[in-house]
């Protein structure tokens, strides 16, 4: 930055400053757009430095993120809605936190105090992951604010619910089903030995046990697996003859 200011120290209208950060706003819309940027954690992390850079060259020199530029509190709500605040969230924070050495966008800016408004509701998110919450976090106290004391109106109602099944930014917690529910196949392809003895065992009890035929009015009749066959084959050979004695 004092390299900048030196280079630019005799041009009035700091040609130079401007240009570069048209340069990274130009990258940072690049970022923002690439189908990688949840996945790869390279993108995340130029994402990051070139938030901090910004904050740098801007708030930190009393210097603002013109809406037109950066719409920073609609691009959290678009993260937010769209699953990528695993990205979006951390470039934020690196971007308020320029804010701290600023004369003009420090804590009480109202500015600044709506992002983190923002920021507050997006913790206090059920199942959000622990380092999206973290990056909150230091922020808050690199800029001197606590969390809870942060006021505002709640604005996540008022925008789509993201899908947290799918997200990246959520740890849902699945739960776990019966464990008498699961097949076989699925467990005997990681089952140890006795483990598939024991699901083997059940089988045979299952294949070996009773079976009850109940109807209305009528007492429940059990059946043995043989005798099950038996009526099943007496059945059928009732039908064939009544089906012969129609014909």
């Amino acid at each position: 930055m004092a390299f900048l200011e030196k280079l630019g120290a005799d041009e009035p209208q700091q040609k130079l400053l401007k240009c570069v950060i048209s340069a990274v706003f130009h990258n940072i819309a690049k970022l923002l757009r690439s189908s990688k940027i949840t996945t790869s954690t390279s993108e995340r992390s130029l994402l990051k430095n070139l938030g901090s850079w910004l904050g740098q060259i801007t708030l930190a020199r009393n210097r603002p993120i013109l809406q037109r530029q950066l719409d920073v509190k609609e691009l959290l709500y678009q993260g937010y809605e769209s699953g990528r605040l695993i990205a979006i969230c951390p470039f934020v924070a690196k971007i308020l936190e320029g804010a701290k050495s600023s004369v003009v966008f420090r804590p009480p800016n109202p500015w600044l105090m709506g992002l983190m408004a923002v920021l507050r509701d997006l913790y206090d998110v059920e199942e959000l992951k622990m380092n999206i919450k973290c990056e909150i976090e230091v922020l808050s106290k690199h800029l001197g604010i606590k969390l809870d004391e942060v006021t505002g109106p709640v604005t996540l109602t008022l925008r789509s619910s993201p899908v947290k099944d799918r997200s990246p930014d959520f740890n849902v917690k699945r739960v776990v089903g019966d464990s008498n529910a699961d097949s076989a196949f699925s467990q005997g392809l990681t089952a140890s030995a006795a483990q598939r003895s024991n699901l083997v065992q059940q089988r045979t009890q299952l294949q070996s046990g009773n079976f009850s035929l109940a109807r209305d009015g009528h007492p429940v009749r059990a059946f043995t697996p043989s005798q099950k066959c038996k009526f099943g084959t007496r059945w059928f050979r009732d039908s064939a003859a009544a089906a012969g004695k129609l014909c």
